[in-house]
């Protein structure tokens, strides 16, 4: 009789280990979720920036009667504001949604 109550025992807590560790999984997936659509989008907006930065000068360079000197420069240069709207702004947005989801209730 002790015995079959040791191996119910042990059943059920086999049961719960195995319950708390398909929860703990979970939760892990939804943190590798969340971690990484939030530096996806943060790729995402650092090449978008170079990529209209890029546009933008191949469309002024078309049109400007400027030395090929000149054009190089302009091309190998940086504008002013690179460091704000490439770095500074990504970074500060990816941080916010970070912030957000590690703040946002769960569903249970």
């Amino acid at each position: 009789m002790k015995v079959k109550q040791q191996i119910r025992l042990k059943e059920l807590q086999l049961q719960r280990a195995q319950a708390a560790f398909d929860e703990s999984l979970d939760e892990m997936g939804r943190i590798w979720h969340a971690r990484l659509s939030s530096k996806a989008a943060l790729a995402l907006s650092f090449s978008g920036g170079w990529l209209i930065g890029w546009w933008r000068w191949r469309k002024r360079a078309r049109h400007s009667p400027l030395p090929a000197r000149a054009v190089l420069r302009d091309k190998l240069g940086l504008p002013p504001h690179w460091l704000g709207h490439y770095l500074i702004w990504p970074f500060l947005l990816g941080t916010a949604h970070d912030y957000l989801l590690s703040r946002r209730p769960t569903r249970k």
